[in-house]
């Protein structure tokens, strides 16, 4: 193998290595965005469920969605 094809291959390796880290980086962006989005929803859940029984106890009613929301 010839220097200018090893560049060459040095090169496209690098240019792979790139590709193939930001894949990983948008991946676990998405993954981040999916489990802040799964979380928020267990959270609005769970806030539901505090203000259906604070709805049942001593007359409080919260208006969670306005809070969350």
């Amino acid at each position: 193998m010839t220097e200018e094809q090893q560049a060459a291959a040095v090169k496209a390796t690098i240019e792979n290595l790139r590709e193939e880290a930001w894949g990983l980086a948008q991946q676990y962006v998405m993954d981040q965005r999916q489990m802040t989005l799964d979380r928020m929803k267990q959270l609005k859940e769970a806030a539901d469920l505090l203000a259906w029984a604070a709805e049942g106890k001593g007359g409080y009613k919260y208006d969670i969605n306005a809070m969350i929301d």
